[in-house]
């Protein structure tokens, strides 16, 4: 009776202390094993963590990233950097990023720390981390307990994905809050087992706001992250809710997944906004990112890529394997990250196949929720591979998504999330502790299989090897060539490349001739002016004039210096620098690795500006400085005879004026014909301009002043000639310039220092774009 009455005794309560303490302790030590993996994958005790982890890997895009974030540590924003695109500034609102949490964010700890290099390491490492802990936290939400998903946060967090993209790509590698997409689709879909964000009763509708404020603060986060994941996250919000309202109408159901999806795009769009008022201000610039509806193709998911073993596997049969594969593969690109290793494969695959083998794995429940996670991995296998929904949305709607294969850490995490589901109920179904540990032991040589699997260290270690070298090399490069200048003096970088997108050029990849900016604290570099605007084409017409032109025109608009990268010469710049020494005298610098050379030639435009009065040299170098370009659209190329010039154009025509960031004037001379005696109509529209003209064969006279805003602006033509048929020649004849010159007539007037000189802001080989 005492035994039964001792038994019976309820056990003590547990403090609020406690139940915090329990809940808190697995995400301690997942936290803790995710660093102790990233800290052995890495091996950050042999590395100097104020050097980049990866400087001179994928193409380059760790240079746009680092520059990105340094110009934010400079400047409190990257919209606008002064000490790139010289002789102007950078205005990156053409090109906007969406990742202003990870910029701010670093640009923060930069500070803190006093080294932008070691905060970019340190944030890059403690992302698996973030994973863990937002991964073991849906998994636990999922219903699954603690030991599975604490296995399925660990192989989460170090994806193939996340080795292959490192810190050139740190923002998408930083993909912790993908699982809560999941988790959100899972609320709308309602899957019984952990309920949804609203539950009927018969007092009506009970929103459950907790879950609801997470969910559109963690979407509002997503959208100041990346706009890939935000835009992932928004069509499959979409999709989940179409899909419930589809199983069960409920006016809830549509306010719950609008909300979120509604949060996602304003966040998007207060990210954009900056970018849409310099585009009213200074116009449209359709050049900076020139995307198609084929690159949803190219980029897209394949499905092979995704089963095979990842490039340089750490087994060499399997890195022969797949170099095989990448070797005679069409499409092999960016989407050979894709890999998600033999075991998140095999859950892939169970999800493909759910609904022929669920209800003889699990119970009724548990079914019915792997049931909506198999149906969320087919909707964005749908949407992401190759020829499916993300084409369709390339074509009809927005080319601007074109990387569908990014949406991996979405399908990862559906593997992730049914593979421990699947093995919390197996390894709860065993008969007795010794049954238990032995299960259990299963899923912890799993997780460490997977984990050898994904892992890429011997393609680490090698980036992180040559990374180190080049950056000690340019660090030093630019460390002598700032004691040879002044502060504030510009510096001009050849070959010219424009930006962004331009790709490779011999062995100099994309976004290389960040690098010198990287290192430098007062210098002015030309490159990164914006494709389409003033600062890019200014770069390309002074990169693109013979080399003793190009001289005079830097000497003129004030520059001290020349770069050459070495590796973007099939003969490593042998040619021009030969040049160079004979004109302005031997490299000064040439970096440690032989790969960057620096020529000094401010001695040189001394002499040459030496015999010219102040005011000449001022005003040549404002000329310089702040030409107007115009480029046309909707002509044929310069055509020549003995005495005159010509272009034939179609009926309509664009002048675009490229301006810097103050008003100017520019004078269009020459004269307009069509091919008739008959006169037909022209007409002239721009930015307060509205004219009107009358030209036939024998030519009208064009003389227009006008005032070009600052940016970037369009003056349009138009004409109702017939089209001129001549036999053999395909192309539109309505009319043609004829002499066309491009003056600036606050200019024209000044001083020209010889008739041999170039004077480029009064040049219309200059000014004028062919």
């Amino acid at each position: 009776m005492v035994q039964s009455q001792i038994n019976a005794t309820p056990a003590p309560p547990v403090s609020w202390g406690e139940r915090a303490l329990r809940a808190i302790i697995p995400y301690f030590l997942v936290a803790i094993c995710s660093a102790f993996l990233v800290s052995g994958f890495y091996k950050i005790w042999k590395a100097d963590l104020t050097i980049p982890l990866s400087y001179a890997s994928y193409g380059g895009d760790d240079g746009f990233q680092a520059a990105s974030t340094k110009t934010t540590l400079e400047t409190g924003s990257y919209f606008v950097n002064c000490h790139l695109a010289a002789p102007g500034c950078q205005y990156h609102y053409d090109f906007p990023e969406v990742d202003s949490f990870h910029l701010e964010s670093v640009a923060l700890l930069a500070r803190v720390l006093g080294n932008l290099f070691l905060a970019l390491n340190l944030y890059f490492l403690c992302g698996p981390v973030f994973t863990s802990i937002c991964s073991l936290y849906t998994l636990r939400q999922l219903g699954v307990r603690v030991f599975p998903a604490f296995c399925g946060s660990l192989l989460y967090s170090f994806l193939t994905y996340f080795f292959r993209r490192g810190m050139s790509h740190y923002s998408f590698a930083l993909y912790g809050l993908c699982p809560f997409l999941l988790l959100f689709c899972l609320w709308l879909l309602r899957s019984p087992q952990i309920g949804g964000f609203f539950s009927e009763s018969s007092d009506g509708v009970s929103y459950n706001r907790r879950r609801i404020g997470f969910a559109v603060a963690i979407c509002i986060f997503v959208g100041c992250t990346n706009i890939y994941y935000a835009a992932f996250f928004c069509m499959l919000l979409v999709f989940s809710t179409a899909v419930a309202l589809l199983r069960r109408p409920r006016i809830a159901t549509l306010l719950a997944g609008a909300a979120l999806a509604v949060a996602v795009a304003l966040s998007v769009g207060c990210n954009l906004i900056p970018s849409k008022i310099f585009e009213m201000r200074y116009g449209a610039n359709p050049e900076a990112v020139n995307r198609d509806f084929s690159g949803a193709e190219i980029y897209a998911l394949k499905l092979d890529q995704m089963l095979l073993p990842a490039t340089a596997h750490r087994i060499p049969m399997l890195a022969r394997l797949k170099a095989r594969y990448n070797a005679t593969a069409p499409l092999v690109n960016e989407n050979d990250d894709s890999s998600l290793g033999m075991v998140l494969s095999a859950g892939f695959v169970m999800l493909l196949v759910w609904s022929l083998i669920g209800k003889k794995i699990l119970g009724p429940e548990r079914e019915r929720l792997v049931s909506d996670i198999a149906t969320l991995n087919w909707a964005t296998f749908v949407l992401a591979t190759m020829g499916g929904a993300g084409a369709l949305i390339a074509f009809f709607i927005s080319d601007k998504i074109r990387g569908y294969n990014r949406v991996t850490p979405l399908i990862a995490f559906f593997s992730v999330a049914a593979l421990v589901i699947c093995a919390d109920s197996w390894v709860s179904k065993s008969r007795g502790p010794a049954t238990a540990y032995l299960k259990a032991g299963a899923v912890i040589g799993l997780t460490l299989f997977g984990l050898f699997d994904q892992s890429m260290l011997q393609h680490l270690g090698a980036y992180y090897q040559q990374g180190r070298n080049s950056f000690l090399s340019d660090q030093t490069f630019v460390q002598n060539i700032e004691t040879l200048l002044p502060p504030e003096a510009m510096v001009f970088q050849l070959p010219f490349q424009t930006y962004p997108e331009g790709g490779s050029k011999v062995n100099m990849a994309d976004y290389d001739e960040f690098r010198p900016f990287l290192h430098s604290k007062r210098i002015h570099w030309s490159y990164g002016g914006l494709k389409g605007r003033w600062e890019d084409t200014w770069a390309q017409r002074v990169g693109g004039l013979p080399l003793e032109d190009m001289l005079k025109v830097l000497s003129f608009g004030g520059f001290q210096g020349i770069t050459i990268d070495r590796y973007a010469y099939a003969d490593r710049g042998s040619q021009i620098e030969q040049t160079l020494r004979r004109i302005v005298g031997a490299a000064r610098v040439v970096s440690p690795d032989q790969r960057n050379s620096f020529f000094l030639i401010s001695q040189y435009a001394n002499s040459l500006l030496a015999n010219l009065p102040a005011s000449t040299v001022t005003t040549i170098r404002e000329g310089v400085q702040h030409a107007v370009f115009m480029r046309i659209q909707g002509c044929t190329g310069l055509e020549t005879d003995a005495t005159s010039t010509w272009r034939w154009c179609d009926s309509d025509v664009d002048l675009i004026f490229l301006n810097g960031m103050r008003a100017g004037h520019v004078r269009l001379d020459g004269a307009l014909a069509d091919g008739f005696a008959v006169p037909s109509n022209v007409f002239v529209k721009g930015p307060g301009i509205s004219d009107h003209l009358q030209v036939n064969s024998s030519g009208t006279s064009f003389h227009q002043t006008w005032s070009i805003p600052p940016g970037r602006s369009v003056i349009h033509i138009h004409t109702d000639a017939p089209d001129l048929v001549v036999a053999g020649d395909p192309r539109p004849l309505r009319f043609r310039f004829m002499n066309l010159e491009l003056h600036e007539p606050t200019n024209s007037n000044r001083q020209q220092p010889n008739s041999g000189q170039l004077v480029p802001s009064v040049s219309d080989k200059f000014l004028i774009l062919n």
